[in-house]
């Protein structure tokens, strides 16, 4: 990982940049699913990691955090519903007003994702801004 955002970082110009979007291993999806949560059925997410760890994480590697949020939920129904159209009109409604928006609304944590807009900072000091 160390590797793969050194590279980030060299190609980012200062002011640049970069938008990541990741599984959130502590996020309420993940906490509510357990082991049926969707993420851990992709056998290409061989790096997860709860959002706070991945902030320090590009905290440590001189990126400045500029927004950290969620995607929102989307593999419906979560427990203890059955019904997937009960559980979207109780619960997407969120995530629709997100996509609508085109903004990053919901807090990190509430998702099934973390999103980070991260900025590369000119000198080698971390620095957070969320």
């Amino acid at each position: 990982m160390a590797a793969v955002l050194a590279q980030f970082k060299r190609i980012l110009q200062p002011g640049g940049r970069l938008l990541i979007v990741t599984p959130d291993a502590t996020g309420w999806a993940s906490r509510t699913k357990g082991t049926a949560w969707l993420a851990l059925t992709d056998p290409t997410h061989i790096n997860l990691k709860g959002h706070a760890a991945w902030r320090q994480l590009f905290l440590d590697h001189g990126f400045t955090v500029l927004k950290e949020a969620a995607d929102g939920l989307y593999d419906f129904p979560y427990p203890p519903r059955k019904s997937r159209l009960i559980d979207i009109a109780l619960r997407g409604w969120p995530t629709i007003v997100q996509f609508i928006a085109g903004r990053l609304l919901l807090k990190a944590g509430t998702g099934e994702s973390v999103i980070f807009l991260l900025g590369h900072l000119a000198s080698n000091t971390s620095h957070e801004t969320v």
